[in-house]
């Protein structure tokens, strides 16, 4: 068979199977698995299809149409322009969370040696991200999983991000804000999915870990216990900033008021939707 014969064939089965972007998957597992660039596709489309690779190929869909998120198939995704390993386990890096890096940057845009937190760091797109675009920076990421937390530290070292700590605490704990010292920033990515929404969650979002996605009280405890219990190690005019769902936007905004956070903002990701909510401690 011909690579475009193939890459027909990839796409044909993934759209019966449901999933919502087949060609450009297609395109992806070529490239990564096999070495079939799009280029490869358009300018010698009858190249053929080392015969040898064909079993490995079908193995690749069945893993795929059962739902298995393709970021887990090929072992990494990018993330702000660089490439993060995951897998079973972590929570994959999402482009709507690459909002919260361009708001915390904005926030520090004037500030020099910034001592940053990461709370629920999971694979640490957002702790290795702001410690290549701040090198002065001093970033501790807390993450609980056991899992998580390997991916956590194989992602600063691919990085070299030596300006990282990572610690592995739970979040929630009365005791996790000792480990820290006074903030300049808190940023967080929490669990903030309601669990009665999990049946209609699409089946690649199933596969990922449910300490990672899931919540209680609605998917607002995190953002509650983390205001409360780090918001005295925020040095004067330092930001908490936060990812939320789209839907939460008022209620965390809430949150951060009750607490005496000022300069409430809220910002849009790329789709237009809430995705951001941030405050500065007065």
């Amino acid at each position: 068979m011909t690579i475009k014969q193939i890459h027909k064939e990839i796409t044909d089965k993934l759209s019966n199977a449901g999933i919502s972007v087949p060609a450009f998957e297609s395109f992806v597992l070529l490239d990564a698995l096999f070495g079939i660039s799009k280029t490869d596709l358009l300018t010698r489309p009858d190249t053929c299809f080392p015969p040898e690779d064909y079993d490995r190929l079908q193995g690749i869909l069945r893993e795929r149409m059962s739902g298995r998120p393709l970021q887990y198939i090929l072992g990494e995704w990018e993330f702000f322009g660089r490439t993060f390993l995951v897998g079973e386990g972590v929570l994959i890096p999402r482009p709507d969370t690459e909002t919260v890096i361009e708001a915390c940057l904005a926030s520090l845009r004037c500030k020099s040696r910034p001592v940053i937190a990461d709370l629920c760091s999971g694979s640490g797109c957002i702790a290795v991200t702001l410690a290549k675009e701040l090198p002065d920076a001093s970033i501790y990421a807390l993450e609980y999983s056991d899992a998580a937390f390997a991916y956590l530290k194989k992602n600063i070292d691919l990085h070299r991000a030596d300006c990282v700590t990572p610690l592995l605490a739970d979040v929630l704990s009365a005791d996790a804000p000792s480990l820290l010292p006074n903030l300049d920033l808190i940023v967080s990515n929490p669990p903030y999915i309601d669990p009665a929404e999990k049946p209609h969650l699409q089946p690649e979002v199933q596969h990922e870990p449910d300490m990672a996605l899931f919540a209680p009280e609605n998917g607002l405890l995190f953002y509650r216990e983390i205001t409360r219990l780090y918001r005295d190690l925020l040095k004067d005019n330092g930001h908490l900033i936060f990812e939320i769902g789209y839907t939460q936007a008022d209620a965390v905004t809430g949150i951060l008021k009750d607490a005496g956070f000022q300069q409430i903002r809220i910002i849009q990701d790329f789709s237009r939707n809430d995705r951001v909510v941030s405050g500065v401690k007065k």
